[in-house]
C-alpha cells in the first residue's frame, strides 16, 4: 500500500524547514540578554537612585513637605491612578523616616537582597516622587528611572545572578567563568562545575589544583550529545527570558520618540542644536565649564555632533535588537559615549547616569565574561557562586506563570509603543493602528510610563535665565535691610544683612554656578514658575522663621532672562522680571513701599558679547581635535584588543572534535 500523500508532504515540509529552524536556534544565544548584564543594570540603577536620594535629602523641605514649593495637588491625587506616599509625612521627622526607608530599599535592591520586595518599594517611592514633581521640578530623569524600575521590579530577572538572593539560593557548586558566547566565536560549552562544598569568600584554589580538578570533572562529565536538555550547559543558564527585553525596549521608546520629535526642528535639521545648547549658560556644567568653552568655536564639529546624535537616536537604538553580539556591544559603547559626552558639557541631573544604567542591560555575553574574569578574586568567587549550576525546565504552574508574564510584558510594551506612536501623529506610519485598549492605558498611567519624550525637541530653547533672591529684614534702626536668600544656585537662610535697602543697585550678573542641582533650573522655567511662585514665597517665609530670629518682611525674586542665539555674535537682550512676596498681611504695604531698581522698569540692551562666547588664545584647536578623535579611536582599539583576548579565553573552553574539553589552543 503506497504511503499517504499528505504524510509525504509533511515529511518534505519538515525536511525543508529543519535547516532554517536550526539556523534560527543557533541565533538564540545572540538574541537573548545575559543575566549578568541585567544584574549590572540593577546595581547601576540602584546606585544612581541612591545618589538622587542624597540630593533629595538636602532639599526635602523645599520639595516634599506640605509647605514646599511643590505642594501636593490633592484634587489630582484623589483618583485611583495616582498615589503619593509622601502624603503620609506630616513633619520633618516623618519625612526623614520615609526617605530612610527608601534608602534601605534601594540598598537591598542594589545588592540583590529580597530583590522583588525591595524593587517594588523603590518603585513606589520613585512613582510618588514623579507624581509630586509633575509640573514643578520634575524632568526626564524621574520618568526614565520610574520606567526602568517598573520593568526591573516586576518583569526583568535582575537578581538571578550576582545577587545575595542567588548566593543564598543556589547549591554550593560553582559554575565556571566564561561559560558563554564569545563575540563572533560561537557557543563555548563548558561542563566544569568547580570545587564542591566551599562557600567561603575569597576561597580560590591555586592554578595547578584548579587544572587537575577541571580534568577530573571533564573525564566524568557527560558528552554534549548525551545532554538531556539545553539547560545542561552553563551558557544556556545565563540566558534571560524573552520578557527581559522590556528594559531595553523602554530605552528604545525614549530614543525613537525623541529622535522623531527632533526631526522637524530647524535646529536639528541645520545642525545647530549642540552649538545652541553650549551657549546656554544655565545648562553649562559648573564643574567643567572649559569643555563647553573649547567646543563653542568649532561650529563644524558641533554640526557633526548634532547630525550624529539625531541619526543615533532615530535609528541606532534599533541595532541593539539585532542578533549580533558585536553590534550590540558597539551600540552600547556609542550610546554610553553619547551620554558621557553630554554630561561633561551640560548639566541635566542624573538623567545620563540612568540612561547608562539601562544600556548596561544590553551588554553581550562576551563583554560580561570579560568583566567577570577581571573582577578581584573575592568578588569573582562570589559572582561564580551565584551562577545557576543547572537550569531546570519549568513545569506546571511555574511554566504557565512564565508564559503569562511574557504575554503581559509584551502587551504592556506594545501599548507603550502605541501611545508614543499616537502622540507622534503623522510622524509615525502606524499611528492609525496605535490605539491601545483602555485597560492597558490605565496600567501605563498607574505605572507612570511616559507616552512622549521631547528633550531639546523640536528646537533648543533660546531663553537663558538666572535667579537672584533678596529678602527684606527689619533692621535695628527701623529701616529694612537687604539680605541674600539665594546663594550658589539654591535658597539659603544663613545670609547676613548687608546694608539698608538701597534706592537702586546694579543689575545682577550671570553667576558662576546658576543652579546647585538641575531641579532648581526646571522650577524656574516659565510654566513651572508661573504656577508655583506663591509656593516659593511661602517656603522662604516659613523656613526663615525656623532658622532665624529676625523678622522677614518679604522677598524679591528676580529672574534675569537673556535670549541667546548661537548664530549672532553680538549683544543679547536682557529682560529682568521680579515677583514680590510678603510674609504676612501687615508686610504687604511695607514691601510695596520699598524702592524698585531702575532696571526692572523696562527692557535693557547690553552691548556686550553674549555670555560664554569666549575665544581661547591658546592653540588648543588641533589638540582638541586630536582629543575628540582619541575619544572614538581608543574605545574601538580596546574593543579589538579585548576581542582577541576574549576569543582566546573562550576557545580554551570549546569542546574538542571528539567530545570532552580542550584545554589549550
Amino acid at each position: 500500500m503506497p504511503p499517504r500523500k499528505d504524510y509525504m508532504n509533511l515529511h518534505a515540509l519538515r525536511a525543508a524547514l529543519l535547516p532554517w529552524l536550526r539556523r534560527l536556534r543557533s541565533l538564540a544565544p545572540s538574541a537573548t540578554l545575559d543575566l549578568r548584564a541585567l544584574a549590572l543594570c540593577r546595581m547601576a540603577l540602584g546606585l544612581t537612585s541612591l545618589v538622587d536620594l542624597w540630593e533629595l535629602w538636602g532639599f526635602r523641605l523645599a520639595w516634599l513637605s506640605d509647605t514646599s514649593i511643590c505642594p501636593p495637588n490633592r484634587r489630582r491625587l484623589s483618583g485611583t491612578v495616582f498615589f503619593d506616599i509622601f502624603l503620609m509625612a506630616e513633619s520633618d521627622e516623618a519625612m526623614a523616616l520615609l526617605l530612610l526607608l527608601d534608602a534601605v530599599a534601594l540598598v537591598c535592591f542594589t545588592v540583590g537582597f529580597h530583590t522583588g520586595l525591595a524593587g517594588t518599594v523603590s518603585w513606589v517611592f520613585a512613582r510618588s516622587q514623579q507624581v509630586r514633581f509633575i509640573g514643578c521640578v520634575g524632568f526626564g530623569f524621574d520618568d526614565l528611572r520610574n520606567g526602568l524600575l517598573f520593568w526591573a521590579a516586576f518583569f526583568a530577572p535582575t537578581a538571578d545572578v550576582w545577587s545575595v538572593d542567588a548566593w543564598l539560593a543556589h547549591a554550593p557548586l560553582h559554575a565556571t567563568a566564561g561559560a558563554g558566547l564569545g563575540c563572533g566565536e560561537g557557543v563555548a560549552r563548558r561542563w566544569s562545575r568547580g570545587a564542591q562544598g566551599r562557600r567561603r569568600w575569597g576561597a580560590v584554589a591555586p592554578k595547578e589544583h584548579a587544572e587537575e580538578e577541571a580534568e577530573r570533572l571533564d573525564a566524568a562529565a557527560p558528552e554534549p550529545d548525551e545532554a538531556t536538555d539545553e539547560g545542561d550547559w552553563a551558557g544556556a543558564g545565563l540566558r534571560a527570558p524573552a520578557f527581559a527585553w522590556s528594559v531595553p525596549a523602554q530605552l528604545a521608546v525614549l530614543y525613537v520618540s525623541t529622535g522623531w520629535w527632533k526631526s522637524d526642528g530647524r535646529d536639528w535639521q541645520k545642525g545647530l542644536a549642540v552649538e545652541q545648547v553650549l551657549y546656554m549658560m544655565s545648562f553649562n556644567n559648573p564643574y567643567m565649564p572649559f569643555v563647553a568653552e573649547l567646543l563653542r568655536p568649532w561650529s563644524g564639529l558641533c554640526w557633526l555632533l548634532t547630525r550624529a546624535t539625531l541619526i543615533l537616536e532615530k535609528w541606532g537604538v534599533l541595532v541593539a535588537f539585532l542578533p549580533s553580539q558585536v553590534l550590540r556591544l558597539l551600540t552600547t559603547l556609542l550610546f554610553v559615549g553619547l551620554h558621557i559626552g553630554m554630561h561633561v558639557c551640560i548639566q541635566t541631573g542624573g538623567f545620563h547616569y540612568t540612561a547608562i544604567s539601562g544600556w548596561l542591560s544590553v551588554l553581550p555575553t562576551c563583554a560580561m565574561d570579560f568583566i567577570e574574569s577581571s573582577l578581584p578574586p573575592t568578588l569573582r568567587t562570589f559572582a561564580l557562586q551565584t551562577h545557576p549550576v543547572r537550569r531546570q525546565p519549568l513545569q506546571g504552574l511555574r511554566r504557565w506563570a512564565h508564559v503569562m508574564r511574557s504575554v503581559l510584558a509584551a502587551l504592556l510594551m506594545l501599548s507603550l509603543f502605541g501611545t508614543n506612536c499616537k502622540a507622534l501623529g503623522e510622524k509615525c506610519a502606524f499611528a492609525w493602528l496605535a490605539d491601545p485598549p483602555v485597560a492597558s492605558k490605565k496600567v501605563l498611567d498607574f505605572g507612570g510610563l511616559r507616552d512622549r519624550w521631547k528633550m531639546f525637541a523640536p528646537n533648543v530653547s533660546r531663553l537663558d535665565f538666572w535667579v537672584t533672591v533678596a529678602g527684606a529684614v527689619n533692621g535695628t534702626n527701623g529701616r529694612p535691610k537687604r539680605v541674600v536668600l539665594w546663594e550658589d544656585g539654591a535658597p539659603t537662610f544663613s545670609g547676613v544683612a548687608l546694608r539698608d535697602w538701597p534706592a537702586d543697585w546694579p543689575a545682577p550678573l550671570p553667576p558662576t554656578m546658576p543652579y546647585a542641582v538641575h531641579r532648581w533650573r526646571k522650577f524656574f522655567e516659565e510654566n513651572n514658575w508661573k504656577n508655583h511662585k506663591v509656593d516659593f514665597g511661602r517656603y522662604l517665609c516659613t523656613n526663615w522663621k525656623k532658622h532665624r530670629k529676625e523678622r522677614l518682611i518679604g522677598a524679591w525674586t528676580m529672574i534675569s532672562k537673556r535670549f541667546v542665539n548661537a548664530q549672532v555674535s553680538i549683544g543679547a537682550e536682557n529682560i529682568f522680571t521680579a515677583a514680590v512676596h510678603w510674609c504676612d498681611k501687615a508686610s504687604e504695604k511695607e514691601m510695596g513701599a520699598l524702592p524698585k531698581p531702575r532696571w526692572l522698569t523696562k527692557e535693557t540692551l547690553r552691548p556686550e558679547v553674549k555670555w560664554g562666547d569666549i575665544k581661547s588664545s591658546l592653540p588648543t584647536g588641533p589638540l582638541f581635535a586630536l582629543f575628540i578623535l582619541g575619544c572614538w579611536a581608543v574605545p574601538l582599539g580596546l574593543l579589538v584588543v579585548f576581542r582577541r583576548r576574549l576569543a582566546q579565553a573562550v576557545l580554551r573552553g570549546l569542546p574538542a572534535a571528539g567530545g570532552g574539553r580542550q584545554h589549550s589552543v
